[in-house]
């Protein structure tokens, strides 16, 4: 005679494996929240970045500026000394250093020139940034609706199950309930195993004849000797 615990149990795995799925549907939607949030908080960065960017390069060019209008100073002063040079070597001197000036203004305005053209650059990707920043809130926002969503369901689905499952538990003995319990515990996806052609299809080990006519029978609660499962056969039926 068949033990009516053995297909309880078959039942009992059945229930635990869906509520497992529910679980995992649940951490795949956490996980879609989380990573929309982290794309969203990266798109905020470059975002900042880009800003940031655009602030200094400006007060560079400002500051750069400041030496531009030096040095045309300097080169309205040399040249007005020149003007008044008493000798060849005196004017051969100012005009060294008027050109030396000279050279000095143009390459300062030529920075200035260089920092604003970054700038212009990084203005034009500051715009794309902000759209990102946008496109990612909305990627947020969808994201928490569909995860609110699918809660729903899967909160109506988790609380079915485990009326169903509580169903089931109350009409097994407290030994076997807690032998079950045990094992779901330690192996974590499933305290039962099937048996196909005396092999347990969770550890692939094969059945020694004795163990594998006993769950054959199936008159006793029968574990594999490698993985400690529950051994069931194909033909046992949930409740």
């Amino acid at each position: 005679m068949k033990n009516p615990a053995l297909a309880l149990l078959t039942g009992l795995a059945s229930l635990d494996e869906k509520l497992q799925r529910v679980d995992q549907r649940r951490r795949e939607q956490e996980d879609a929240v989380s990573a929309a949030a982290s794309a969203l908080d990266a798109a905020r960065a470059h975002l900042a970045g880009r800003h940031d960017d655009i602030t200094r390069l400006k007060k560079e060019a400002d500051a750069l500026n400041l030496d531009v209008r030096t040095a045309e100073g300097e080169v309205e002063r040399f040249d007005l000394q020149l003007l008044g040079a008493k000798s060849n070597k005196e004017y051969d001197i100012l005009r060294r250093q008027l050109e030396a000036e000279q050279a000095r203004k143009s390459k300062l305005e030529d920075e200035v020139l260089e920092r604003l053209e970054r700038a212009d650059v990084i203005a034009e990707e500051e715009a794309a940034a902000r759209a990102a920043l946008e496109e990612a809130t909305t990627g947020l926002d969808e994201k928490k609706k569909t995860a609110e969503s699918v809660e729903g369901e899967l909160s109506q689905e988790e609380s079915s199950l485990r009326r169903e499952r509580e169903g089931v538990v109350s009409r097994l003995d407290a030994e076997t309930r807690h032998r079950y319990d045990g094992l779901l515990a330690q192996r974590r996806d499933s305290a039962m195993a099937k048996v196909v052609d005396g092999v347990c299809m969770a550890c692939s080990r094969k059945l020694t004849p004795q163990l594998a006519n006993l769950v054959d029978i199936g008159e006793e609660i029968v574990q594999c000797m490698s993985c400690q499962r529950i051994l069931y056969l194909d033909d046992e039926s949930g409740p």
